[in-house]
Parts: C-alpha cells; structure tokens; sequence
C-alpha cells in the first residue's frame, strides 16, 4: 500500500510504500528530527550575554594656576562596577601614568561627579601635562590629557617715600614694601640706595636692613654725606629672583656756614675775649654760635664753648676758666633747621 507524507518543515510531500509490515522511510525525513533536536539544542544552550559598565573619567582644566602650585579638576561620568581609585597623574611629559611619583590618590568613590586635587612643589614658569584616572580591581581609565603652565616669579614691589631730618652729613628716608614678589616668601635684602648722580643702585652706597618676610613700611638714616651736596636716593628689595628699586627722589644737605674768628682779646690770667664773624649762612639759617677751646689744637663743641646768639653777621664770646699761659680759641657755628 502507498503512503503520501508532507513534511512541516519542508513542505514536501514523499511517497513511501508498506511491505510486509514494514513501513519505508525516505531518508531524507530521517533527518527531521535530528535537526529538530539540535534546534532545541541550540536555544537551550543561549543565554543573554551580561554587558559590563566601563568607567569613564574625564580632565577639566586646571586652575588656581601659581608658580609653585595649581588646582587640577575632573569629572567621574561612570563608575563602572566601581572605583577603587582615582586622582590625576601630571608630568613635563606627555601622557602621564600612575607609574609617576607626581600623582594624587584619593581613593574609592561610588558616584559619578567631579573632584579636584592640588598640585604642589611644583617648578616656576614649567608647562606640565595632566591627565585624571580612575580604576578597578582589573583595569586603570584615564582621562583625556591638558596642559597648564606655572607663573614666573617676580620682584618685589617697593615705593620710596620721604626724605627728613636732613643735616650736612645725614639725612632719615623712608619706604614702603608693596609685595614679595610672585611667588615669593621673603625678601633676602632691603634698604637705600643714594649717590651724586641718578639712578644710584646697590653697587652705590647703600644701607642693608636684612631679612623681611611681611609688606610695610620701613626707614633708615643715611650718613657720612658731604655738606651742601645734592643725593639722589632709591629704596631697594631683593628676592630669590632679582633686585627691585623704587622711584627716586633728590635732597640737598645743609652746607656749612662761612666763620672768621675774631683775634683774642682783653687776654688774663684766666679769662679772655673773642668772637667772630658768620659770612654766609652755607644756606640754612643758624641757630647757634659761639666759640670753643681747649689745650690742644683744633677744639670742638665737645669741649668748652660759647653760646652767643644766632644769625650771620658778628658777635662776641667771653672766654672764661682759662689756664695760664695754656689758651686756645678758635669759632665755632653750629646749624639747626
């Protein structure tokens, strides 16, 4: 007898015939279950493939930018499967790792976001890269690189100020420190400056006043000047990076009086009469005159004197206390502004 069989696979129809009890199979709708089973097979076996988050981490420009020191800023946009560490990396060079020594670590985080680290020791007037990082138990990300360079330092800044209590051989000046300097702690040397002609620097007379590490004000005498001479004056601060001089101001010392002493007189035992004659005031009005003596040559007003007035024009001094035959005299002028 003849069957006729459609595959649901195929669609086919085959025909197969039965002899003696037994029923003939066209071989290929022996395959139908072996493909059958391997289909199942292989759906079985499938499962959905897990998608593992990769952190990702971002550098932001830097800022706070000094000469030693700089604020470095990221961004955390995916944890992944959690960080277990993260900072920034920064070199001279290009593409900085974690392999540095010049690295921040600032350990775990849980949530995406930003942070920041300071940089420090850093060298002046120096271009650095930097990257961000962040990492796993398996792998190091790291953030795309910037660069930054360190200010200079400077010198200081410094005002003169004024000049005061000016006689024939010294004068008070004064100034004010403004800054340290970029970058700088302290000033290493401060003072003034002066000379006979313009622009006098630390090469010139100068006064040293030491060490500073604060702005303000400070003074100092000037001295060993000639009389009736014009200086030219510049305060000055040096630092680790150079010396910084001030404006510059001009004085004129007070110059001295022209005096003739008078001849002795009316000569005794122990007293005598002299004086003398004040031609020209060297400029300055004169607060003081007289005369002065002692046993040897060229007396002072450290030794005995006469107070007989002020003002030029002539006067008489009455020398008394005298030794005998040990007198000498000569005029002195003393000036006050």
């Amino acid at each position: 007898m003849a069957f006729f069989l459609k595959s649901i696979l195929t669609g086919r129809v085959d025909k197969f015939v039965l002899k003696k009890n037994k029923m003939l199979i066209p071989k290929k709708l022996l395959l139908i279950p072996f493909i059958f089973c391997l289909f199942l097979y292989f759906f079985s076996s499938c499962k959905k493939e897990e998608i593992k988050r990769i952190i990702k981490v971002t550098t932001d420009e830097v800022s706070q930018i000094a000469t030693k020191s700089a604020t470095a800023n990221g961004t955390i946009v995916d944890i992944g499967e959690g960080i277990t560490e993260h900072g920034f990396c920064w070199s001279t060079t290009n593409n900085p790792t974690i392999e540095l020594t010049t690295k921040t670590q600032l350990g775990s985080k849980n949530s995406k976001g930003s942070f920041t680290s300071n940089l420090t020791n850093l060298t002046t007037n120096t271009t650095y890269y930097i990257r961000s990082y962040a990492s796993d138990v398996e792998t190091i990300r790291y953030g795309n690189e910037k660069s930054f360079k360190t200010e200079s330092q400077t010198l200081a800044s410094i005002t003169t100020g004024t000049i005061s209590e000016i006689t024939y051989s010294s004068a008070i000046v004064t100034a004010t420190i403004n800054g340290l300097g970029n970058g700088i702690d302290s000033i290493l040397q401060h003072g003034f400056c002066w000379f006979t002609s313009q622009n006098p620097t630390i090469e010139n007379n100068k006064t040293e006043l030491g060490i500073k590490s604060s702005i303000g004000e400070f003074s100092s005498a000037i001295t060993v000047l000639s009389p009736g001479t014009t200086y030219y004056v510049r305060a000055y601060a040096t630092n680790s990076f150079g010396t910084a001089y001030g404006n510059e101001i001009n004085f004129t010392t007070e110059g001295l009086p022209t005096v003739i002493t008078t001849e002795l007189t009316n000569v005794t035992e122990t007293s005598a009469t002299s004086g003398g004659t004040i031609s020209d005031d060297g400029g300055f009005a004169i607060t003081q005159r007289g005369v002065c003596w002692n046993t040897s040559q060229s007396p002072t007003i450290s030794d005995n004197f006469t107070t007989d007035g002020s003002g030029t024009g002539s006067f008489t001094s009455s020398i008394t206390g005298l030794t005998q035959n040990t007198t000498c005299s000569r005029t002195i002028s003393s000036m006050i502004i």
